[in-house]
C-alpha cells in the first residue's frame, strides 16, 4: 500500500506502508529512498536506515522495551532496567570489525 503526500509545489513524497499501516519506505521528491524500516511480528522496530541517521538495528524484549541496538558507525548499545521495567542504565560500546582491534593509529610525521 502506498500513501502519497503532496508538498508545496510539484514534488511528491511517497510512503510505502505494511498491512498494519507502518511505514516500510519513504521516498523523497527526487526519488531517493530517504528512510527504510523493518518491523518484527509484534510491530516493534527492528531495522532503520535513513539518509541522515544511517543504519540502526534494534532488538526488543517481550515487554517491547529495547534490549540491544547497533548502528552503522560501530556502536553497540545495551539497556538495563529495574524490576519495574524502568530504564536505569544505557551501556555503549565501540565494536570494531575483526582485525581492527589492534590496528595502529595513523602516523604523523613532521619535517625537521
Amino acid at each position: 500500500m502506498q500513501a502519497v503526500f503532496y508538498l508545496d509545489g510539484p514534488g511528491v513524497t511517497r510512503s510505502t506502508l505494511d498491512i498494519e499501516g507502518q511505514p516500510l519506505a519513504i521516498t523523497d521528491v527526487r526519488g531517493n529512498q530517504a528512510m527504510q524500516h523493518r518491523f518484527g511480528l509484534g510491530g516493534q522496530l527492528l531495522y532503520q536506515n535513513s539518509n541522515d541517521g544511517g543504519e540502526r538495528r534494534m532488538l526488543a524484549g517481550a515487554t517491547e522495551q529495547r534490549l540491544r541496538a547497533w548502528n552503522g558507525r560501530g556502536f553497540a548499545y545495551r539497556s538495563s532496567y529495574d524490576v519495574l521495567r524502568r530504564p536505569t542504565h544505557e551501556h555503549v560500546q565501540l565494536v570494531l570489525p575483526p582485525g581492527l582491534d589492534d590496528a595502529p593509529a595513523p602516523r604523523i610525521e613532521h619535517a625537521a
